[in-house]
């Protein structure tokens, strides 16, 4: 039953970690314009190398 509650904290966690980066990416994309939104994703305000597992 520990291991269990630890998985879900990690886990929890992970999926706050994600919320957080969507929320970053989102206001990324409202400072620039819809057109250019690909164009921020490719340039540093998100982390595709990034893994959470």
């Amino acid at each position: 039953m520990v291991g269990l509650r630890q998985l879900d904290m990690s886990l929890l966690c992970q999926l706050y970690s994600l919320y957080e980066s969507i929320q970053e990416y989102k206001g990324a994309c409202q400072a620039v314009s819809s057109a250019d939104c690909a164009y921020a994703l490719e340039n540093g305000y998100f982390d595709e190398e990034e893994e959470y597992f």
